[in-house]
């Protein structure tokens, strides 16, 4: 049986389909810094140096080297992680979670109504449906059912 995890890091170095990454954020820091990844799990996806990326794995395939080595389920480039307090000169709203899917919510705000909103940002938190969060982000609004932005950093909000 498969059980997963992910991590937050930065890629290094690409060397064909092999990505050397940077852990930034995740429990596998408990074995190393830096790691080795083939990024062929996302074929769609054309990734560069200096981009952050989360990425799934499979805990039991971790290679006690250096760099790790891991399996990959899934690799997907993600927003530079912003602190809220840094965020807060963006502009910003507040809504109710509704629903949650993989690391994306659907966001209700009288502000724009539905909303995806990327939960990968904060890492620090644990969200769930029914939480009331303040979301910042670039303020760019694509019209689309629920609509999409790019979220710069999410915060609950004790009601």
């Amino acid at each position: 049986m498969i059980e997963k995890d992910s991590f937050i890091g930065v890629i290094e170095q690409i060397e064909n389909d092999n990505a050397f990454i940077t852990i930034k954020e995740g429990e596998i820091m408990r074995s190393g810094n830096e790691v080795v990844i083939d990024l062929s799990v996302a074929k769609e996806e054309a990734f560069l140096v200096g981009d952050w990326v989360d990425v799934e794995y499979d805990v039991h395939t971790v290679q006690e080297s250096h760099p790790l080595g891991i399996d990959p389920i899934a690799v997907q480039r993600v927003e530079t992680p912003m602190k809220v307090d840094d965020a807060r000169s963006f502009p910003s709203f507040t809504g109710t979670i509704k629903e949650i899917m993989e690391k994306t919510a659907i966001v209700e705000s009288s502000f724009s109504g539905a909303v995806f909103v990327n939960l990968a940002v904060n890492r620090e938190e644990t969200f769930e449906v029914g939480d009331t969060v303040r979301v910042y982000f670039t303020g760019e609004i694509r019209e689309s059912n629920p609509a999409q932005i790019d979220t710069i950093a999410v915060e609950k909000i004790e009601q």
